[in-house]
């Protein structure tokens, strides 16, 4: 908005000089008053997720947008984050308790109070005059959208079918979604798609990897991996999740695999005595709460007593990591989580020196000189509240 007000500031003035009297005289063969002319923006045409064909202003200026990971994909493809003038307050929350908030702290000053939840404040949204709209999801109130004008560019969630155990399984997958999300929005920005092939091709690099380790495991040899997306509420990353791929990816069973749902990150557990028959061997919180291991060692959550369950008698409980963004959903710090987590699963196998991994990628993908500080607290995340 404020580069539009020079603009406008400036075309007055120049404008004014013309017609006043106090400058130059009118082109000759135009008469007593000069043609102005009006250039037309010129626009492009995206296919998203949905095959719906979007017109876009090109070169845009101004993004609002809600997939929460998606702040720090726009930050990776454009250098920066000057575009970006909405984001969900979760994408700004996570920010500012992360290693992308030292990087981008202007990221903390754009407009967030057109999302609440899962719902749209159209009105909010028309206000800060966005030239795109992205989303993942249907949001209530978007039946409201098209009168304003105001484009939507729909980046889907991906499935892909992955090995697991002696067979195969269809998930969520972090992996095909983050390079979805990376094509569709280089296109909008204007900017080639270096970065999905790179990162990409290190991702299914460090899969490949992980693969060669773990595929003579027998099944009966590998860990019970359960993976407590919200321990309040029972919130569990069954069968299909993103859970399930990062799993399934590092050689784990998935202790919680006969929960069936199609939500992409957790499905609902009947109650606490499920995970008490499930007896993970290894449990990993995600950090969309404030809930930490020593919680669940100490027994101090309300109505749930963990004291029986393997991974708690053998110390095997692990918050994930916070990076560039959570390492749960689709992040660019993908391969970084898979190192992690195999390492976590099986710690005589893989032997990755993560400090020194975390700070290789960053240098290389994120342009960033990380401090022994900041690799700490990547690697143990505070507790941070419900966020």
């Amino acid at each position: 908005m404020k580069k539009i007000l020079v603009y406008f500031v400036f075309l007055s003035l120049t404008t004014g000089m013309v017609f006043a009297g106090g400058g130059k005289e009118p082109p000759s063969g135009t008469g007593t008053e000069a043609e102005t002319k009006i250039e037309t923006p010129e626009f492009i045409t995206v296919v998203d997720d949905r095959g719906m064909e979007v017109k876009i202003r090109k070169n845009v200026s101004a993004i609002a947008t809600f997939p929460l990971p998606h702040p720090h994909i726009i930050a990776a493809i454009d250098g920066g984050v000057d575009r970006i003038i909405g984001a969900s307050s979760m994408s700004v929350s996570a920010a500012k308790i992360s290693v992308f908030g030292k990087m981008y702290p202007e990221l903390y000053n754009v407009e967030t109070g057109y999302l609440k939840g899962l719902s749209l404040n159209v009105e909010e949204l028309a206000r800060i005059q966005p030239d795109v709209f992205f989303t993942d999801k249907v949001l209530e109130g978007m039946e409201n959208l098209e009168s304003t004008g105001i484009p939507v560019v729909y980046m889907g969630l991906k499935k892909e079918t992955i090995p697991y155990a002696n067979g195969e399984t269809e998930v969520f997958s972090p992996k095909t979604t983050m390079e979805d999300w990376v094509n569709i929005t280089s296109e909008v920005l204007g900017k080639n798609e270096s970065k999905a092939v790179e990162i990409a091709q290190v991702w299914e690099n460090t899969e490949e990897e992980i693969l060669t380790v773990i595929s003579n495991i027998p099944i009966d040899e590998r860990p019970r991996v359960l993976i407590l997306f919200k321990t309040k509420g029972m919130l569990i990353a069954g069968d299909g999740t993103f859970g399930h791929y990062w799993i399934a990816r590092t050689g784990g069973i998935n202790a919680a695999e006969e929960l069936k749902g199609e939500h992409c990150a957790m499905i609902k557990a009947g109650n606490f005595e499920d995970i008490m028959k499930w007896n993970p061997d290894i449990i990993y919180l995600s950090n969309f709460e404030d809930t930490m291991p020593e919680d669940l060692y100490r027994n101090t959550i309300d109505g749930q007593d963990w004291s029986s369950i393997n991974a708690i008698k053998n110390k095997k409980v692990y918050r994930i990591p916070l990076g560039i963004y959570r390492w749960y959903p689709p992040s660019l710090d993908g391969p970084l989580m898979l190192k992690w987590m195999a390492q976590k699963n099986y710690p005589d196998l893989f032997k990755y020196d993560m400090a020194a991994e975390i700070t290789s990628y960053f240098k290389e993908f994120h342009f960033y000189e990380l401090s022994n500080q900041e690799v700490e607290a990547i690697l143990n995340p505070a507790s941070s509240g419900n966020l």
